[in-house]
C-alpha cells in the first residue's frame, strides 16, 4: 500500500514551528512521506533531523521564479507558501494534506486519507465553525457557516492545483486586495465555494475554539449556533491549530490546558533530539502537566 503525502510551506524563520508539528506528526503516524516546499535553498536541518530520526522520506521543493510571487509585498509572500504546495504537488497521484507550521497532532491522521475526493469535491477542509457573515457577504459566498480555514487542507493534487492556480492568486490578490482582508485565505474561499468538502474541526481545532477562551461571545450557543459542538470538539481532536498568537511560549503559564503542554514537551523532545511519546501517552503518563 502506497504512503500517504504530508506537505508544509514556509520560509526559515517558521521553521521552528514546522519541527514541532512535524515531530508530534511523526509521532502519531510515522508511515508517512513528508514535503517541505520553500522559497529558496536552505539546510533546515532541523526538519532533516527529525524526519531521519523517524526513518521518514523528506522531498524539499524550491518554489520557482515562473510563480511570480515576487509581484506581492513582502511581508504578504509567506501566506501564498500554501498555495505554491498545491501547485508544486500536482503530479502526485493520491490525496496530499497540507498543515501549517503552527498545527499540532494529537492522533494518528491515517483516516484522513481514505476521504474521497473526486472532480466535483477536490478538496476538504475544515470551517472557523462559527458564522462569519461579513466575509461571506464581501466574498459573494454561498453561507455564512462555510469560511473555510486554510491551515489544513486536504486536496487532490491534480485537481486542486487548476482549480488553485498561483498565477490565479496572485493576479487575484493585485486586482481584489481591498475584499481580501485575510488576503490568501478570502481568495482561497473565493475559488472553492460548493466545491469543498467540510472537515469536522477536529481536524482543525482553532484557538479561539480553546476551554480558556470560554467567555468569548462565540462560545454561547445564542450567538454561535454550532458552539453546542465544542465540548465534544476539544475530546476528541486530531489536530490542534496553535493559530492567532496561541503559541504556548508566549502565554500566561496558568492559562496552559494539555494540548499546550503538550506542544512544550514535543519542544524538549527535539531539543533532546529524541523522539516524542503520543498525545495519549503523554496525558496519561505525566499528569501533573496538565
Amino acid at each position: 500500500m502506497p504512503k500517504n503525502h504530508v506537505v508544509y510551506a514556509l520560509d526559515k524563520a517558521y521553521e521552528d514551528l514546522a519541527a514541532i508539528s512535524l515531530e508530534s506528526l511523526l509521532a502519531h503516524t510515522p508511515d508517512l512521506i513528508i514535503h517541505l516546499v520553500v522559497p529558496c535553498s536552505g539546510d533546515y536541518s532541523l526538519i532533516r533531523s527529525i524526519c531521519s530520526r523517524w526513518h521518514t522520506v523528506l522531498h524539499i521543493h524550491i518554489i520557482p521564479e515562473c510563480f511570480q510571487l515576487e509581484l506581492l509585498p513582502q511581508m504578504v509572500q509567506p501566506y501564498f507558501y500554501c498555495i505554491a504546495a498545491i501547485n508544486l504537488l500536482k503530479d502526485i497521484q493520491q490525496p496530499v494534506l497540507y498543515m501549517d507550521a503552527d498545527t499540532l497532532c494529537l492522533q494518528n491522521i491515517q483516516t484522513i486519507f481514505s476521504l474521497k475526493l473526486s472532480d466535483r469535491w477536490p478538496l476538504a477542509a475544515a470551517t472557523h465553525c462559527r458564522p462569519m457573515a461579513e466575509r461571506a457577504i464581501t466574498l459573494n459566498l454561498s453561507s455564512v457557516y462555510t469560511y473555510y480555514n486554510a491551515g489544513v487542507i486536504l486536496f487532490d493534487p491534480r485537481i486542486a492545483s487548476s482549480l488553485l492556480s498561483i498565477n490565479q492568486f496572485v493576479e487575484l490578490f493585485l486586482d481584489e486586495q481591498p475584499r481580501l482582508r485575510f488576503r490568501e485565505q478570502c481568495i482561497f474561499n473565493l475559488l472553492v465555494d460548493g466545491k469543498c468538502k467540510t472537515l469536522p474541526n477536529t481536524y482543525n481545532l482553532l484557538s479561539w475554539m480553546r476551554k480558556r477562551n470560554s467567555c468569548h461571545p462565540w462560545h454561547d450557543p445564542a450567538v454561535n449556533p454550532l458552539a453546542s459542538d465544542l465540548d465534544w470538539l476539544r475530546d476528541n481532536a486530531i489536530i490542534a491549530h496553535l493559530s492567532a498568537g496561541a503559541i504556548p511560549d508566549h502565554i500566561e503559564y496558568s492559562r496552559l490546558e494539555s494540548f499546550d503542554h503538550y506542544w512544550l514537551y514535543v519542544q524538549h523532545c527535539i531539543l533532546q533530539g529524541i523522539p516524542a511519546q503520543s498525545y495519549a501517552h503523554y496525558v496519561n503518563t505525566i499528569p501533573s502537566n496538565l
